[in-house]
Order: C-alpha cells, then structure tokens, then sequence
C-alpha cells in the first residue's frame, strides 16, 4: 500500500529541478575551457596576420604535468599554494613566429551543490539573472559583449528638417578608451556619434544603401529649394554645440537630401544623419573635403576622412592626423571581433539578428528611443533574462585575453616583436592564477559567496541563492543598497525565477531565492517556462500594474488545467 501510495504521489507532484536543488555549476564548469576557446579564437580576429601569433586550441594537463609546469617554470617565480583549491590547469596552444609560447590557467570546477575551496576557503556559486547583451533602461542602453562592455547615450541638439527647427539626438558611447593623461583637450566634451564607425567602415551611401534601402542621396552646399517637395532636407543650425571648445563659430551649409519615396521608417536615418550633421558642426571646414570625397566616390579616401573625424573627436585634438589615422584603422580592426559566434547566439535569442559590431550599431540607431520607452516591458521579458555564471567567473581572465592580444597587435604594429616580449605581455595579463581574482579582498565576485557551513541544508542554505546584475559593480559585488530600484517593483517573471518563502525586510524581493521548479537551458542560461505557465506570467504582470479587475481569468486558467 505503502509502495502504491508513493508511485501515485510521484506521478502527481510536480517534481523538483535538481539543477536548482543540487546546482547546476558543476555541469556548467565543464564547459569553461570551450568558453574561453570561443572567445580567444574571435579575439585573434583582431590580431593581424603578419604579427605572427596563432592560435591552436587547449588542452587539460594529467596531474603529472601540472605538477611539472609548477615547479619546472623558468618564465615566473615558483611560489605553490598548499591549501585546497578546486582547480585543474589547461594549457592554451600558442606560436610566435613558429615557436611555442604556450600558456597555463587554472580553471575552476564545484562540487555537488555548487560548492568550491580557494586556498582552503570554501564558497558556492551564486547563479547571476542577467540581460541578454541588451540592457536598456530609462535614460540609457548598456550593451554586454565580450570584449567590451558599453552604455550608449544621447546628447539632445536641434536641427533643421524641412525648414522647421527639430529636436534630434546624438547616440553616442565611448568605444574606445583613451589613457586621459596622455591626451591633450584641445576640443572640448564633445561625442563621438556612433554614425561614424558605421561611415567608417562601409561609407555614406553604402551605409544608407544596406540597412534602409535608400540610393536617392544628394549632398551639397547650394540651393535646394527645387528639391524640397521631393526629397526630406536636413541641415545644421549653425549653432555652436555647447561642449565644443571655440570663440569665433561660423558654423556651415550643409545639407544632406533624401528622396521621401525611399524613406520607410525614419528612425534610423534621422538619428544616422543628426550623427554627421553634429560632426561637421564640431569640423564646420570640413565640409568642403567631405563633398569632394563624396564626388570622387573613392571609398578608401571617404573611410579614411570618417576615420579621421571620429579620431580626432575621441583623442580631443591632441595627436597627429598621421597618429590619429593609424590607430583608428586598428581599432576598427579590433572591432570586427566584438560581435562573435556567442554574441550573434545571445542576439538572435532576442529577435535581433547582426553579422558584426557596426550591424549592431545600425540596430541601436533604430531602436534606441523604443528601447528607452519600453525598458520596463523589455526587461519585465524572459525572453531578455538568463542565467549566467560563466562570465562572471571568467571575466578577469577574458580581460586579460583581450588586453594581451591588443597589445601584441598594437605594438607589432611598431616593430617586430622578440618571443620575450611577446612572453613577457602574457606573463604580465595572463597569469596562471588569474582565477584567484575572484576572491580578492577588494571586491569578491558577484556570482560567489562565502559558505557559511558546508553541512547546510543544500537548497535552502546554498543552492537556492540567485543574484541579480543590478546589485553588481559590474562583475563585483555592488556597494548598492541590499534592493536597487530595479528590483523594488514586483514582476510576474519573478514568481517563475523566485520563491516567495525566504524574504525578509532588507531584501524583500522573491528573486534572490530561486524557485524550485524554474527551467533554464544549462548550454545557454535561457528561461524555459513551460507553455501552461507562460500566459499565467503575463496575466499576474497585468494584474500587478493594475490593468485586470479581479482573479477571474487565472481560475479559469487553473480549471482548464485541471480538465486536461
């Protein structure tokens, strides 16, 4: 009887998710040394192929090895840590020049219950809920990539559209980063339009020719009131943008004529074109070069004149056109790795569908203003949300990846590199025990925690802890109050990811405990709600926000539950 019983009780109770009970990070650590694979084989699309470094794969070291590489390394100085530490060593296959410059890390990997010892110190693995590469809010877009990470902003200018005086928007981010105490502000805190790496890298009329299909384009300095019933005219208004640094401001004539038959949707040409028109108002004589490139339709001179511009926006006025030149072309060669295999993967997941980093800007240019309108329903989406925990815990050596192969290509660039040199930049970026980082005092990382007692109760006392990424300073844990305004307001995703059963006064979110029955994809972090719960999600959020009167609709959903 006893036997029957629990059969008819197994069949009839919804059965726990052990990735949640007994946690998920011991499968998903496995997976690390591909991780890093995938991201050191997109950085090396960065590095120039006559600098002579190539990459060819990984492999986990026998312990007899790993023993060897402690003791018999005569790069680094030999100190061995005797306390326990749940880590293994991977050897990363380089050659320089046709000799082996192999490196070694020490990877990471958790016990049942997501627990793990460094230096004898025992932690658990706190899943991150994070946002799918996309993260808008109200006033700003934060963009994760792998190699970067960003916030696209908007300075507010007007402009003339059809004779009438309009408001525009300047996207702008700051995508490459400067040392500041090397530079020189000879211009003023102006911005870097992010229309110009779209025009740096494909040109004007290819640019408008990709992404919104429109090849009826005039550019000139004249008259163009013959053309104003035909084609949307956009000009400067010859105000002096209020950043820029100078006293005698003429400003400039410009104007750029697009055929209203062509134009579809202007979200993406008004906010492209504002970008130049702001451009040539902080290099009002430039314009004249700008139409004889343009007349000319020599596309390697046109790239380099956008080029130039946005070098000289990014270094203030303070280098060389020569020095300006050379480093923007090898920026842009770096940028053709910012968007790889895992990022298009992530991307796609949410409707957005890219080749590379400047298809991704042409995407921001589009729909940025929505983005901002609707950033409570886009991340109120699971659809938007995932678990993640391997990008935290690699984060410090995914930085110091793209920090060695970026000043491998940049100083090749200058002279040819010894094989010491080349030894010494990864010694310095990418130590052995780079994984260590995660621990320092100055800041643990956000998906770690102390465990407290390794006996504890697992669900209750370790596995069912869930962060958020609000409450980070980026990949550290944040100094932030215990509940950041973003979590302050309940969502119906949160009774999918959390448990109502652990809250307290400090903390009284539902999404620092997870539920026992959530479903996420361990490959990609992906919420998986089944089709049952989905439009009871959706319901419980219009109920929140006041939009539904009574209960009414999730009874009838749970008695239709009950007759199938």
């Amino acid at each position: 009887m006893n036997n029957l019983l629990s059969k008819a009780m197994d069949e009839n109770t919804p059965q726990f998710n052990k990735n949640v009970t007994e946690g998920a990070s011991k499968e998903i650590l496995r997976t690390a040394p591909d991780y890093l694979n995938s991201i050191i084989i997109s950085g090396m699309k960065s590095v120039q192929e006559s600098v002579g470094l190539e990459y060819h794969g990984w492999r986990r070291l026998t312990p007899k090895e790993e023993f060897d590489k402690m003791f018999n390394n005569r790069d680094v100085k030999v100190i061995y840590d005797i306390a326990v530490s749940d880590l293994y060593m991977i050897e990363l296959r380089f050659t320089y020049m046709g000799s082996i410059v192999n490196r070694y890390l020490y990877m990471p990997y958790t016990s049942r219950g997501n627990l793990m010892n460094i230096s004898n110190t025992p932690y658990h693995i706190v899943p991150v809920l994070s946002d799918t590469v996309i993260s808008p809010n109200h006033k700003e877009v934060f963009v994760r990539l792998l190699r970067a990470k960003l916030i696209f902003k908007r300075v507010d200018r007007n402009f003339i559209v059809d004779n009438e005086k309009i408001p525009g928007q300047i996207i702008h981010a700051d995508i490459y980063r400067t040392d500041n105490r090397t530079i020189q502000d000879n211009l003023g805190n102006v911005v870097p339009s992010i229309s110009l790496y779209i025009l740096g890298d494909i040109g004007f009329r290819a640019a408008l020719k990709k992404y919104v299909n429109i090849t009826d384009v005039i550019v000139t300095l004249d008259n163009v009131d013959s053309y104003r019933e035909t084609h949307r005219v956009y000009e400067s208004s010859k105000i002096k943008p209020r950043a820029l640094k100078e006293f005698n401001y003429t400003g400039h004539d410009l104007k750029i004529l697009i055929s209203k038959d062509q134009i579809k949707d202007t979200s993406f040409v008004d906010n492209f074109i504002f970008g130049i028109l702001y451009t040539l108002d902080i290099f009002p004589e430039s314009v004249y070069d700008l139409i004889t490139v343009l007349n000319n339709h020599d596309i390697v001179d046109e790239k380099a004149y956008w080029r130039i511009a946005l070098g000289r926006i990014v270094f203030k006025n303070s280098f060389s056109i020569d020095r300006v030149s050379a480093d923007m072309n090898d920026h842009f060669i770096t940028l053709n790795s910012y968007v790889d295999t895992l990022i298009k993967g992530k991307l796609q997941e949410s409707g957005v569908n890219v080749e590379n980093f400047f298809d991704l800007l042409a995407v921001i240019l589009v729909n940025y203003n929505t983005w901002l309108i609707n950033s409570k329903a886009y991340n109120s989406d699971l659809n938007n949300r995932y678990v993640d925990i391997l990008y935290y815990l690699m984060y410090d050596i995914i930085i110091g990846i793209n920090k060695t192969l970026f000043d491998i290509n940049r100083k090749s660039s200058k002279k040819v590199l010894s094989e010491a040199e080349v030894v010494k930049m990864f010694n310095t970026n990418l130590s052995p025990k780079k994984i260590y980082s995660i621990v320092k005092s100055q800041g643990m990382n956000i998906a770690l925690m102390l465990a407290d007692y390794t006996g504890d109760i697992m669900y209750p006392k370790i596995t069912s802890t869930l962060e958020d990424q609000s409450r980070g300073n980026g990949v550290k844990r944040g100094k932030q109050s215990s509940l950041p305004e973003a979590m302050k307001t309940l969502k119906g995703q949160d009774m999918f990811l959390g448990s109502l059963l652990f809250l307290s006064k400090s903390s009284n979110s539902p999404r620092f405990k997870s539920n026992l029955f959530m479903e996420y994809d361990l490959h990609s972090g992906r919420m998986m709600p089944s089709e049952a719960i989905q439009p009871k999600i959706k319901l419980l959020d219009e109920l929140l926000l006041g939009r539904s009167g009574d209960n009414t609709k999730i009874r009838a959903m749970e008695l239709l539950a009950e007759v199938e």
